[in-house]
């Protein structure tokens, strides 16, 4: 399976105006590993179709060629939700809604040989909820990046993210994922515990979270499925 080719497909399929990329939180180092050919690219790019030598593209246009496989790309896990009480982050104009996987083929919990959970189902805001998803498929197999994630809420219009961003590019990588492992992420509902960065990404909740109904979205499926979310009620 050509990785680039199926993630290319999820980008274009499962990604909303204000972004054409995985974006995510800042983790801690964790244990599994993959190795694989890398692309970063702006979303005015074009997207090579082989798995051939990388191109790392930035936002301003300069290009680097590289010959050699990326490094390790190291999957990561969050061992402690976000503090409590921590300032909301500031915002500017130039930071859009993510709005990733808010329509298209989402399925619900299970897809491709992969479950994803939301651990407490039902919590109160300013609560920590942890976030799972598994390979259950019993053989090895390919995600893109753990920040192919998003968080929506459902409102009268359709599912909306409550996360916003300002970078525009997205990385081509894909992830081995050994039978029962995957990617957990742990975080606070608040404006502060959804925010995160990390040298490949910035996320931040730009607006005061409400009560509702809540969904976390994954949709870096690597061609095994286009997005998989878990839902989850929030309480005052």
């Amino acid at each position: 399976m050509r990785r680039r080719t199926a993630l290319k497909s999820l980008a274009s399929a499962s990604v909303g105006l204000s972004v054409a990329g995985c974006l995510g939180a800042e983790e801690e180092p964790g244990t599994a590993t993959s190795r694989t050919s890398a692309t970063t690219r702006t979303t005015d790019a074009p997207v090579t179709e082989t798995g051939e030598p990388t191109t790392t593209e930035s936002s301003v246009g300069t290009t680097t060629d590289t010959t050699t496989d990326a490094p390790e790309e190291t999957r990561t896990t969050t061992h402690e939700c976000p503090a409590k009480g921590q300032p909301a982050p500031p915002c500017g104009g130039d930071w859009k809604r993510l709005n990733a996987a808010t329509s298209g083929d989402v399925s619900r919990g299970t897809a491709g040989g992969f479950e994803l959970t939301a651990e407490p189902t039902t919590l109160s805001l300013g609560d920590c909820v942890t976030f799972r998803l598994t390979n259950r498929s019993g053989e090895k197999r390919t995600t893109g990046i753990r920040e192919c994630y998003d968080i929506h809420r459902k409102t009268d219009g359709g599912w909306q993210s409550v996360l916003f961003t300002k970078r525009r590019g997205y990385i081509d990588l894909g992830i081995w994922q050994e039978p029962g492992e995957g990617f957990v992420w742990k975080r606070r509902l608040s404006q502060a515990g959804l925010s995160g960065h990390s040298e490949r990404h910035e996320v931040r909740a730009c607006e005061p979270l409400e009560p509702g109904t809540y969904r976390f979205v994954y949709w870096g499926g690597a061609g095994h499925f286009d997005s998989i979310a878990a839902e989850f009620e929030v309480t005052e």
